[in-house]
Protein backbone atom coordinates (compact mmCIF):
# COMPACT_ATOMS: atom_id res chain seq x y z
CA UNK A 1 0.00 0.00 0.00
CA UNK A 2 1.15 3.46 -0.86
CA UNK A 3 2.21 4.92 2.40
CA UNK A 4 1.37 8.43 1.20
CA UNK A 5 -2.08 7.35 0.01
CA UNK A 6 -2.67 5.69 3.36
CA UNK A 7 -1.72 8.87 5.16
CA UNK A 8 -4.00 10.91 2.92
CA UNK A 9 -6.81 8.45 3.45
CA UNK A 10 -6.31 8.51 7.19
CA UNK A 11 -6.16 12.28 7.13
CA UNK A 12 -9.36 12.43 5.11
CA UNK A 13 -11.10 10.15 7.56
CA UNK A 14 -9.82 12.27 10.45
CA UNK A 15 -11.15 15.43 8.83
CA UNK A 16 -14.46 13.71 8.23
CA UNK A 17 -14.49 12.54 11.83
CA UNK A 18 -13.74 16.04 13.11
CA UNK A 19 -16.38 17.48 10.83
CA UNK A 20 -18.88 14.94 12.10
CA UNK A 21 -18.03 15.78 15.69
CA UNK A 22 -18.27 19.47 14.93
CA UNK A 23 -21.67 19.02 13.36
CA UNK A 24 -22.92 16.87 16.20
CA UNK A 25 -21.41 18.77 19.11
CA UNK A 26 -20.05 22.20 18.31
CA UNK A 27 -23.02 23.35 16.26
CA UNK A 28 -25.53 21.85 18.62
CA UNK A 29 -23.48 23.20 21.54
CA UNK A 30 -23.45 26.59 19.86
CA UNK A 31 -27.22 26.48 19.58
CA UNK A 32 -27.44 25.55 23.23
CA UNK A 33 -25.14 28.43 24.08
CA UNK A 34 -27.29 30.83 22.09
CA UNK A 35 -30.40 29.50 23.83
CA UNK A 36 -28.72 30.00 27.21
CA UNK A 37 -27.72 33.55 26.32
CA UNK A 38 -31.27 34.29 25.20
CA UNK A 39 -32.60 32.98 28.50
CA UNK A 40 -30.12 35.14 30.43
CA UNK A 41 -31.08 38.19 28.38
CA UNK A 42 -34.76 37.46 28.97
CA UNK A 43 -34.24 37.11 32.72
CA UNK A 44 -32.13 40.27 32.78
CA UNK A 45 -34.80 42.19 30.89
CA UNK A 46 -37.47 40.79 33.20
CA UNK A 47 -35.54 41.82 36.31
CA UNK A 48 -35.00 45.24 34.80
CA UNK A 49 -38.74 45.63 34.23
CA UNK A 50 -39.45 44.43 37.75
CA UNK A 51 -36.87 46.90 39.08
CA UNK A 52 -38.62 49.70 37.20
CA UNK A 53 -41.82 48.86 39.06
CA UNK A 54 -40.17 49.00 42.50
CA UNK A 55 -40.63 52.42 44.13
CA UNK A 56 -37.36 54.30 44.59
CA UNK A 57 -37.93 54.59 48.33
CA UNK A 58 -38.10 50.80 48.57
CA UNK A 59 -34.86 50.55 46.61
CA UNK A 60 -33.22 53.00 48.99
CA UNK A 61 -34.18 50.80 51.93
CA UNK A 62 -32.82 47.71 50.20
CA UNK A 63 -29.56 49.44 49.27
CA UNK A 64 -29.12 50.69 52.80
CA UNK A 65 -29.68 47.16 54.11
CA UNK A 66 -27.06 45.92 51.63
CA UNK A 67 -24.60 48.58 52.80
CA UNK A 68 -24.35 50.40 49.46
CA UNK A 69 -22.31 53.61 49.52
CA UNK A 70 -23.88 56.93 48.53
CA UNK A 71 -21.61 57.09 45.46
CA UNK A 72 -22.84 53.65 44.41
CA UNK A 73 -26.45 54.75 44.82
CA UNK A 74 -25.76 57.91 42.83
CA UNK A 75 -24.61 55.68 39.96
CA UNK A 76 -27.58 53.31 40.32
CA UNK A 77 -29.92 56.28 40.12
CA UNK A 78 -28.36 57.37 36.82
CA UNK A 79 -26.44 60.43 38.01
CA UNK A 80 -22.86 59.15 38.10
CA UNK A 81 -21.20 61.97 36.15
CA UNK A 82 -23.53 64.80 37.08
CA UNK A 83 -22.79 67.67 39.44
CA UNK A 84 -23.95 71.19 40.17
CA UNK A 85 -27.17 72.40 38.57
CA UNK A 86 -27.42 69.33 36.31
CA UNK A 87 -27.30 67.03 39.32
CA UNK A 88 -29.77 69.11 41.31
CA UNK A 89 -32.21 69.18 38.37
CA UNK A 90 -32.21 65.39 37.98
CA UNK A 91 -35.48 63.77 39.05
CA UNK A 92 -33.63 61.32 41.30
CA UNK A 93 -31.50 63.87 43.14
CA UNK A 94 -33.92 64.21 46.08
CA UNK A 95 -33.67 60.44 46.59
CA UNK A 96 -29.88 60.55 46.39
CA UNK A 97 -29.74 63.37 48.94
CA UNK A 98 -32.15 61.53 51.20
CA UNK A 99 -30.04 58.38 51.04
CA UNK A 100 -26.69 60.12 51.61
CA UNK A 101 -28.13 62.10 54.50
CA UNK A 102 -29.68 59.04 56.11
CA UNK A 103 -26.65 56.75 55.99
CA UNK A 104 -24.29 59.50 57.19
CA UNK A 105 -26.57 60.35 60.09
CA UNK A 106 -27.02 56.69 61.01
CA UNK A 107 -23.26 56.09 60.98
CA UNK A 108 -22.62 59.09 63.23
CA UNK A 109 -25.41 58.10 65.60
CA UNK A 110 -23.83 54.69 66.05
CA UNK A 111 -20.50 56.35 66.82
CA UNK A 112 -22.12 58.65 69.37
CA UNK A 113 -23.89 55.76 71.07
CA UNK A 114 -20.54 54.02 71.30
CA UNK A 115 -18.96 57.01 73.06
CA UNK A 116 -16.75 57.82 70.05
CA UNK A 117 -15.39 61.23 71.02
CA UNK A 118 -15.63 64.40 68.95
CA UNK A 119 -11.85 64.52 69.01
CA UNK A 120 -11.73 61.11 67.33
CA UNK A 121 -13.78 62.50 64.45
CA UNK A 122 -11.67 65.66 64.43
CA UNK A 123 -8.52 63.60 63.86
CA UNK A 124 -10.11 61.01 61.56
CA UNK A 125 -10.97 63.69 58.97
CA UNK A 126 -7.56 65.34 59.34
CA UNK A 127 -8.60 68.59 61.01
CA UNK A 128 -5.88 68.15 63.63
CA UNK A 129 -3.32 68.59 60.84
CA UNK A 130 -5.05 71.62 59.30
CA UNK A 131 -6.16 73.59 62.33
CA UNK A 132 -3.87 74.75 65.11
CA UNK A 133 -5.46 78.05 66.13
CA UNK A 134 -8.61 80.14 65.68
CA UNK A 135 -7.34 81.69 62.44
CA UNK A 136 -6.92 78.22 60.95
CA UNK A 137 -10.37 77.27 62.21
CA UNK A 138 -11.91 80.28 60.49
CA UNK A 139 -10.24 79.30 57.20
CA UNK A 140 -11.69 75.79 57.38
CA UNK A 141 -15.28 76.58 58.31
CA UNK A 142 -16.48 75.99 54.74
CA UNK A 143 -14.73 72.66 54.21
CA UNK A 144 -16.47 69.31 54.02
CA UNK A 145 -14.28 68.05 56.86
CA UNK A 146 -15.55 70.75 59.21
CA UNK A 147 -19.13 70.15 58.04
CA UNK A 148 -18.78 66.47 58.93
CA UNK A 149 -17.21 67.28 62.31
CA UNK A 150 -19.92 69.83 63.06
CA UNK A 151 -22.64 67.31 62.32
CA UNK A 152 -21.03 64.82 64.64
CA UNK A 153 -20.79 67.36 67.46
CA UNK A 154 -24.52 68.03 67.05
CA UNK A 155 -25.37 64.32 67.19
CA UNK A 156 -22.89 63.63 70.00
CA UNK A 157 -24.27 66.40 72.21
CA UNK A 158 -27.86 65.38 71.53
CA UNK A 159 -27.04 61.81 72.50
CA UNK A 160 -25.14 62.96 75.57
CA UNK A 161 -27.98 65.16 76.82
CA UNK A 162 -30.56 62.48 76.05
CA UNK A 163 -28.73 59.74 77.94
CA UNK A 164 -28.15 62.12 80.83
CA UNK A 165 -31.86 62.92 81.05
CA UNK A 166 -32.70 59.21 80.83
CA UNK A 167 -30.54 58.34 83.79
CA UNK A 168 -27.96 56.40 81.80
CA UNK A 169 -24.23 56.99 81.91
CA UNK A 170 -23.50 59.56 79.23
CA UNK A 171 -20.45 59.38 76.94
CA UNK A 172 -17.29 61.12 78.10
CA UNK A 173 -17.65 64.83 77.40
CA UNK A 174 -14.04 65.15 76.32
CA UNK A 175 -11.39 62.82 75.03
CA UNK A 176 -8.43 62.95 77.47
CA UNK A 177 -6.16 63.51 74.47
CA UNK A 178 -8.22 66.31 72.95
CA UNK A 179 -6.64 69.64 72.07
CA UNK A 180 -7.57 73.13 73.10
CA UNK A 181 -8.44 74.09 69.51
CA UNK A 182 -10.77 71.11 69.15
CA UNK A 183 -12.62 72.17 72.28
CA UNK A 184 -12.86 75.70 70.88
CA UNK A 185 -14.20 74.29 67.60
CA UNK A 186 -16.78 72.35 69.55
CA UNK A 187 -17.80 75.52 71.38
CA UNK A 188 -18.09 77.21 67.98
CA UNK A 189 -20.51 74.53 66.82
CA UNK A 190 -22.63 75.23 69.89
CA UNK A 191 -22.67 78.90 68.94
CA UNK A 192 -23.36 78.32 65.23
CA UNK A 193 -26.30 76.05 66.00
CA UNK A 194 -27.82 78.45 68.53
CA UNK A 195 -27.54 76.19 71.57
CA UNK A 196 -29.00 77.87 74.65
CA UNK A 197 -26.56 79.18 77.23
CA UNK A 198 -27.99 77.03 80.02
CA UNK A 199 -27.13 73.86 78.11
CA UNK A 200 -23.66 75.17 77.23
CA UNK A 201 -22.94 75.95 80.86
CA UNK A 202 -24.00 72.43 81.76
CA UNK A 203 -21.74 70.91 79.09
CA UNK A 204 -18.81 72.98 80.34
CA UNK A 205 -19.47 72.21 83.99
CA UNK A 206 -20.29 75.86 84.65
CA UNK A 207 -23.87 75.60 85.86
CA UNK A 208 -23.07 77.43 89.09
CA UNK A 209 -20.42 79.75 87.65
CA UNK A 210 -20.51 83.47 88.35
CA UNK A 211 -20.42 86.06 85.59
CA UNK A 212 -16.78 86.71 86.40
CA UNK A 213 -15.97 83.01 86.03
CA UNK A 214 -17.85 82.83 82.73
CA UNK A 215 -15.90 85.80 81.38
CA UNK A 216 -12.65 83.97 82.15
CA UNK A 217 -13.70 80.75 80.44
CA UNK A 218 -12.39 80.89 76.87
CA UNK A 219 -14.72 78.15 75.62
CA UNK A 220 -17.85 79.84 76.92
CA UNK A 221 -16.68 83.16 75.55
CA UNK A 222 -15.99 81.64 72.13
CA UNK A 223 -19.48 80.15 72.17
CA UNK A 224 -20.92 83.60 72.87
CA UNK A 225 -18.79 85.22 70.15
CA UNK A 226 -19.99 82.75 67.51
CA UNK A 227 -23.60 82.52 68.67
CA UNK A 228 -26.25 82.66 65.95
CA UNK A 229 -30.00 82.40 66.60
CA UNK A 230 -31.37 79.10 65.32
CA UNK A 231 -33.55 79.70 62.24
CA UNK A 232 -34.19 76.07 61.35
CA UNK A 233 -33.79 72.68 62.95
CA UNK A 234 -30.28 71.27 63.31
CA UNK A 235 -31.30 68.27 61.16
CA UNK A 236 -32.45 70.51 58.31
CA UNK A 237 -29.32 72.65 58.55
CA UNK A 238 -27.08 69.55 58.48
CA UNK A 239 -28.93 68.19 55.44
CA UNK A 240 -28.63 71.53 53.62
CA UNK A 241 -24.89 71.62 54.32
CA UNK A 242 -24.50 68.06 53.01
CA UNK A 243 -26.45 68.97 49.87
CA UNK A 244 -24.01 71.77 49.11
CA UNK A 245 -21.05 69.39 49.07
CA UNK A 246 -22.88 66.62 47.19
CA UNK A 247 -23.59 69.09 44.38
CA UNK A 248 -19.96 70.17 44.25
CA UNK A 249 -18.45 66.66 44.39
CA UNK A 250 -17.00 65.07 41.27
Amino acid sequence: MNRYADTVSHGTNLVRSLRFNDENYSVVGGKALIDAEERVNFISALLSKISEKIPVNVKLTLWEFMGKSSSSVKKRLGMEKLKGTQLEAHKNFPFYLKYADRIEKHDLELKAEGSYSTFNVWTSVGLDKKIGNLDDLKKNLNTDEYRFYKRYVNIFEENRLHTKDSGYTSPEKNDPDTSEIEKLARAQVWGETGMDSKTVKSLLGLKEATEAQLRKNQFYQHYKNTYQPRRTSIEEADKAALKKFLLAAE
